[in-house]
């Protein structure tokens, strides 16, 4: 059986911005210790954008605690929700090129 019939359907459908084409599939979405220990695993459709299955998190981590993300985290909201509960999101910011 060809497993990629599997993650055809329009919900499965994503779009990679950093290779600039879209995709059928799932996304590993993961918080992880400075040590790469996981702590928190997700597995969400391709449809589904990064910033909201982030939003959906736990985040059971400590006070203080520095958040490194890409670019697909970008959220200020999120940052002040989260500035807030005492950790800071540090996501990547893409500049336009012009």
């Amino acid at each position: 059986m060809d497993k990629r019939k599997l993650f055809l359907e329009k919900s499965y459908l994503g779009f990679a911005a950093s290779k600039k084409q879209y995709f059928c599939g799932i996304k590993v979405h993961m918080l992880v210790t400075g040590d790469g220990k996981p702590v928190e695993v997700h597995f969400k459709s391709g449809a589904i954008s990064d910033v909201k299955v982030l939003w959906s998190m736990e985040l059971d981590i400590p006070k203080d605690a520095l958040l490194y993300a890409d670019g697909a985290y970008n959220s200020f909201d999120l940052e002040d929700v989260l500035q807030d509960e005492g950790i800071k999101l540090l996501a990547k910011r893409f500049l336009d090129e012009v």
